[in-house]
């Protein structure tokens, strides 16, 4: 900020800052706006305007930028104190514009393609059975007394766990699936995966 402040106050006709948009230094020009814009120490100092003083980012930075900024402090007002520094920077995107643009497209999609969609035929007679199920403990390890405090287990260990049965209807009552299933381990006390 001395920086600045010198060279306006050695009567330069204005100062024009070049910051980053998207390095790791990014949010050096938020703090830069800030401190011109006395909202930070070290501010800039109150008898200094601030319309002479632009900060463009590098996606911005052009000769005909340059040459606009020059042109603006022929026009600049004296000091008012209510001024801010003009900041040329990235176009901010429209975040719900953008999702509903997105959204158009997936649901214009199924018109304009050709594609048709099936579900099964009635005639064919597939079932696709896939589960992971956690059975109700049937039996737990005692627990050690003699181990330290810290060694212990909070809750109780399982030690078996209980099967479950898979029963599958058809729609006119008929059983089409009857299956037991085990927990899995040496200890019958994993998860059951059934596919």
């Amino acid at each position: 900020m001395h920086e600045v402040e010198q060279m306006l106050n050695e009567e330069s006709e204005g100062v024009l800052l070049l910051g980053c948009e998207d390095c790791y230094y990014r949010y050096g020009r938020n703090l830069a706006v800030a401190r011109i814009n006395r909202k930070r120490p070290p501010g800039l100092a109150k008898k200094l305007s601030r319309d002479r003083i632009q900060l463009i980012t590098t996606n911005h930075y052009s000769a005909k930028a340059i040459r606009e900024f020059t042109d603006s402090l022929a026009s600049a007002k004296p000091n008012d104190g209510k001024a801010t520094i003009k900041v040329l920077d990235y176009f901010k995107t429209n975040h719900i514009a953008a999702a509903l643009i997105l959204c158009a497209f997936f649901l214009l999609m199924p018109f304009f393609s050709n594609t048709k969609l099936s579900f099964f035929d009635k005639d064919e007679k597939l079932l696709v059975l896939n589960f992971k199920y956690i059975s109700s403990p049937t039996e737990f390890q005692e627990q050690n007394t003699n181990q330290q405090r810290q060694m212990q287990s909070l809750k109780p260990i399982v030690k078996r766990r209980s099967p479950i049965m898979v029963e599958v209807a058809g729609s006119d009552g008929n059983i089409l699936l009857k299956k037991e299933f085990s927990p899995r381990g040496l200890r019958k006390d994993i998860s059951i995966f059934c596919l």
